[in-house]
């Protein structure tokens, strides 16, 4: 059953147990067998479980061991060959692919990218009537998460950070965070442990470093001329123009 809420979960839009009993439900005979379905000891049918038997197993199954699985199978499906994959495994990888071409083209030469991001879950409460809330690291070049954790109701998303990303190959990697992971640890947990660089969105949260930043990008285009880019385009219902200027980090502790 796991084994098909996985599959189910990494198809587009398969989310909820509902629609994961419809996913299953939808699978072939030799699918079923192969993710390790029963058959029927008089019709020798794989019979798929109903949407209350899936909600019955997620309440009593391990969410962290669940969530290795789901982002393992993601991991390896890419890199497998097509006769090494389930028909099920072959569609969800193209489906995948059209995604991925949807989205605008990656420029040559850049590093791969993963953001680091909290979101709450929603619709989903913890028993004492919290949010869920999740941070996830998303490889924004494959289109898929490379790991979740759950943030507790009495703490933030900073000390999950470093259990986030344990185990994640991010060598030569570029990392995105926002503003609340603007903190010393986090650069040194993504440069000296893993490999990795970052990009930190700095703010208020952050006054003396937010000053340093300011100071350093302070001056004249003409300055700057060099070492700006700048696009327009229309966006949120408005055209919006978007600049970017680049300085050396001398004197930015």
């Amino acid at each position: 059953m796991l084994a098909l809420a996985v599959c189910a979960f990494t198809a587009a839009g398969h989310d909820s147990p509902s629609a994961i009993a419809d996913w299953a439900a939808g699978c072939s005979q030799q699918d079923l067998a192969a993710l390790g379905g029963r058959g029927d000891p008089l019709s020798g049918l794989v019979r798929t479980p109903c949407e209350r038997t899936f909600r019955r197993i997620f309440a009593k199954a391990d969410d962290t061991a669940v969530n290795d699985a789901v982002h393992g199978y993601l991991a390896a499906v890419p890199q497998a060959g097509q006769d090494e994959l389930p028909e099920t495994a072959c569609r969800e990888r193209e489906q995948r692919r059209a995604a991925a071409r949807d989205r605008k083209p990656s420029v040559p030469g850049l590093l791969p990218q993963a953001a680091a991001d909290g979101k709450a879950v929603r619709g989903a409460t913890r028993p004492d009537g919290t949010r869920v809330h999740l941070l996830s690291a998303f490889h924004v070049g494959e289109g898929r998460t490379l790991a979740q954790r759950e943030v507790g109701a009495k703490t933030n998303e900073i000390p999950e950070l470093e259990p986030l990303l344990e185990g994640l190959d991010l060598e030569g990697m570029i990392i995105t965070l926002d503003a609340l992971h603007a903190q010393r640890e986090a650069a040194r947990l993504i440069t000296e442990d893993h490999g990795a660089h970052y990009i930190m969105f700095v703010k208020a949260n952050q006054p003396t470093l937010l000053t340093q930043v300011t100071a350093a990008l302070t001056g004249t285009d003409r300055e700057f001329s060099a070492t700006t880019w700048a696009e327009e385009g229309k966006g949120h219902g408005r055209r919006e123009r978007r600049s970017i200027r680049t300085a050396p980090a001398d004197g930015i502790d």
